[in-house]
């Protein structure tokens, strides 16, 4: 159920899942940041009545807290899967509603031990972490390497949190003998208008750097399988979803230390990782992946069995499904105990 229409509806649609699209459902920016004000008194009454016919209710995302405050008067069972970290932190900060919140809820998921820490003290419930997981989209034939210079891919929307102005630095640090091997991309949806006039100007000084604007998310599968190495640069993330895709294709990775791919791979071995805002450790794990074919070798191989082993779609889907069953299970306790409790309160 959602807000608004979109592109996913295909996907659901086709796998024979019902799609509702209304408007009166306070999911999104603008009915979250009318929340956190409190000028959204409810998400709408009409939610409530329709959720009440269902098992579990998942609010994605930290914008769906006006729903869990709503469900959660109304005694529906849910759980809150938040994929937000820093940004999460900030709205709790700022708005004092999301906070009380967070206390609220029954269930709260995150897929990082990170932004577990960030929604842990607001709540006396364990938050969990349920880890990533995609359908395994790779092959072995894709992390084949193909001749001519290395390519580079970062992927992301274009935003200060994502950290695309380290790679323009790192590129600007670069030996020439090194620059010569290389091409790098960055595409991604703009989000500053800023960094992207920056990145455009680069692109157009340098014939080593490739800019592209938002592509669909097949596009971006086209761009990760024909890449060499998938960059991450980002201060903030909790997964990242791209690094996760490119380790299905046997891509190389090269990151900051962000995410479930922070948390779970093995440096030097799975990985190469940087400080966010490195961009002078960035230039030198280039440097080492232009000139050591070795590295970039067993980096290929390890990332591939990485993937396998901590963001296979089987893992994910089995303890998402077990999530949903022990949040419908404690619901039903509940219920059942709830009469209990009022007849020995009411009790001479």
């Amino acid at each position: 159920m959602s807000p608004a229409d979109g592109p996913a509806r295909a996907t659901f649609v086709e796998a024979g899942i019902p799609v509702i699209v209304d408007s009166v459902v306070a999911t999104g920016y603008d009915r979250f940041i009318q929340f956190g004000q409190q000028s959204l008194s409810r998400s709408h009454e009409s939610f409530t009545a329709f959720a009440r016919n269902f098992d579990c209710v998942i609010a994605s995302t930290i914008f769906g807290a006006p729903l869990i405050h709503d469900a959660t008067a109304k005694a529906i069972p849910l759980f809150w899967w938040i994929h937000e970290g820093l940004v999460g932190d900030h709205f709790i900060r700022k708005f004092p509603i999301l906070a009380s919140t967070i206390g609220l809820a029954e269930f709260i998921v995150t897929p990082d031990q990170r932004s577990r820490q960030i929604y842990q003290p607001y709540t006396r419930r364990s938050v969990r972490v349920l880890r990533y997981g995609i359908p395994d989209i790779g092959s072995a034939r894709d992390a084949e390497r193909k001749p001519g210079p290395l390519r580079f891919l970062l992927l992301g929307t274009m935003e200060y949190r994502k950290g695309q102005e380290s790679l323009l630095q790192a590129l600007d640090q670069l030996p020439q003998k090194i620059l010569e091997r290389t091409l790098f991309q960055i595409v991604g949806r703009p989000h500053d208008d800023r960094l992207v006039s920056k990145i455009k100007a680069a692109a157009a000084k340098s014939a080593h750097l490739h800019f592209s604007d938002s592509v669909s998310h097949k596009e971006a599968l086209a761009l990760i399988r024909e890449a060499d190495v998938m960059v991450c640069t980002s201060r903030d993330e909790t997964g990242p979803l791209t690094l996760i895709e490119a380790m299905a294709f046997g891509k190389p990775i090269l990151s900051t230390w962000v995410g479930a791919v922070g948390e779970n791979l093995v440096p030097e071995e799975d990985a190469l990782f940087v400080e966010p805002g490195d961009a002078a450790g960035l230039a030198a794990a280039i440097t080492r992946l232009v000139s050591e074919p070795a590295l970039l070798q067993k980096l290929a191989v390890n990332s591939r069995k990485a993937h396998e082993s901590y963001f296979s779609f089987d893992r994910f889907g089995q303890e998402f499904l077990c999530l949903v069953e022990e949040v419908i299970s404690a619901h039903k306790l509940n219920r059942a105990a709830k009469p209990l409790e009022e007849a020995i309160a009411i009790s001479p």
